[in-house]
């Protein structure tokens, strides 16, 4: 009887095994001998879908992060939504401790870890920042969740304090010259745009205002 072949491995298999180690025993414990050990194959073997401790530590990473969660049920408009976002990704960093260690360092992020950044960015879509300034914004509040040796959030700027800039950040891109001296709000300028509503002159509105 002929023997078939052996199941190839999948990096998402490799990746759970990593994680596992990571989790027990911290990143140092992460090796290709130990990771194929716990899969059951040779280090030749898995020398065939990674190349190093590092491609392991890559792929971990991501898997460890998961999907992003579904920000539309934390509340309308971008801050509660981003508070849940900021919620969520300290839970995922506090299950595994060893991310902060490990995130360092010239690599790729894979594709949970851009679906967390998307996720947040597409949030603040709407509110007259450009994406370098969505992207920054994302960056530093993803900074506050990751936590403190003792579990708790990192210290210096806490989530609350980074919103409060990015709210002062909106309200400064949150309008447009008219032409007529006056800026108007962005919900103003969609209105106009859907013709739900008709911009006045800038005087216009000066002399609704007395």
């Amino acid at each position: 009887m002929r023997r078939g072949r052996r199941p190839s491995l999948a990096l998402d298999r490799i990746a759970a095994v990593t994680v596992e180690i990571a989790d027990a025993e911290g990143p140092a414990a992460v090796s290709m001998p130990r990771v194929a050990e716990g899969l059951g194959v040779s280090k030749m073997a898995l020398y065939r879908y990674v190349r190093a401790k590092a491609d392991l530590l890559a792929v971990a990473v991501d898997a460890a992060q998961a999907d992003p969660p579904d920000l539309t049920g934390a509340g309308e408009g971008w801050r509660p939504r981003l508070e849940w976002w900021a919620r969520c990704r300290h839970e995922v960093w506090r299950r595994h401790p060893w991310l902060p260690a490990a995130v360092p360092g010239d690599r790729v992020l894979g594709p949970n870890e851009l679906g967390w950044i998307d996720r947040a960015t597409a949030v603040l879509e709407t509110t007259g920042l450009d994406g370098g300034q969505r992207l920054d914004a994302v960056l530093l509040l993803a900074a506050t969740t990751v936590p403190r040796p003792d579990g708790e959030r990192a210290s210096g700027f806490g989530v609350q304090v980074v919103l409060d800039g990015l709210a002062a950040a909106i309200r400064a891109a949150d309008t447009v010259y008219d032409g007529n001296g006056s800026t108007a709000p962005v919900e103003e300028r969609e209105r106009d745009r859907r013709g739900t509503g008709r911009r006045g002159s800038g005087r216009d509105r000066r002399a609704a205002l007395g």
